[in-house]
């Protein structure tokens, strides 16, 4: 299934943001490990997690950690009772 949609993105302007995309970040490890050097795993997991959480505002980029929880809906409780069971 991968192999397909690799084809069906390659040379596609899709791929060309991907591609340019991994050039970024890969320079950004890499410059990274000039200041303090890290493993790639502990390196993307912690892009992905502030990549995540961060959000653009008046032209600078803002670090939110609880505002991923906007989008979960609050559990459906019946009255009068604290949990379910």
């Amino acid at each position: 299934a991968g192999h397909g949609l690799h084809q069906k993105l390659k040379s596609s302007y899709t791929e060309a943001l991907f591609q340019a995309k991994m050039r970024n970040i890969n320079l950004e490890f890499e410059l990274l490990q000039s200041f303090m050097p890290c493993a790639w795993d502990h390196f993307s997991w912690a892009r992905c997690v502030v990549s995540s959480r961060a959000f653009g505002w008046q032209d600078t980029v803002r670090l939110v950690p609880w505002a991923d929880l906007i989008n979960h809906g609050a559990a459906k409780k019946e009255p009068g009772r604290l949990c379910s069971t």
